[in-house]
C-alpha cells in the first residue's frame, strides 16, 4: 500500500530533482527497513520496517524503470526490463526458500 501511494512522489523527484536525488531517496528507507528487521524486538519494528520498504519500491521501480530506459540501447531495452522483474522474484523466492530455516535477524542479514 505504501508503494501505491509514494509512486507518485518519486515520480515528481525523478522529473525535478533528478535520478541521481530519486536514486539515494529510495535506497534510503529501504536500509532503514532492513535494519528495524535485524535488530527489531516487537512486532511493531517489523510493520514499520514494512512500511518503510513500500515506501522504498514504490520509488525504486519508478527509478529503475525510466534509468534503464534512458540509458539502454533500443535492442537490449526490454530485456534488461524483464530481468529486472526476474531479478525481484528470484529474490523473494530465495527469501521464501531459506526464510524457515533462520531466525528473522539472520534472514535480514543474509538477504
Amino acid at each position: 500500500m505504501s508503494a501505491l501511494v509514494t509512486s507518485p512522489f518519486y515520480s515528481y523527484i525523478n522529473q525535478n530533482m533528478g535520478r541521481k536525488i530519486a536514486g539515494y531517496l529510495s535506497g534510503a528507507p529501504l536500509i532503514i527497513g532492513w535494519l528495524f528487521i535485524i535488530f527489531g524486538n516487537s512486532i511493531v519494528y517489523f510493520y514499520i520496517a514494512r512500511v518503510l520498504m513500500g515506501i522504498s519500491l514504490g520509488g525504486v521501480h519508478v527509478f529503475l524503470t525510466m534509468y534503464i530506459g534512458e540509458i539502454s540501447e533500443d535492442k537490449i531495452r526490454g530485456a534488461l526490463g524483464t530481468i529486472r522483474g526476474l531479478a525481484t522474484d528470484v529474490g523473494i523466492l530465495f527469501t521464501y526458500c531459506i526464510g524457515p530455516y533462520l531466525s528473522i535477524p539472520a534472514l535480514g542479514i543474509t538477504c
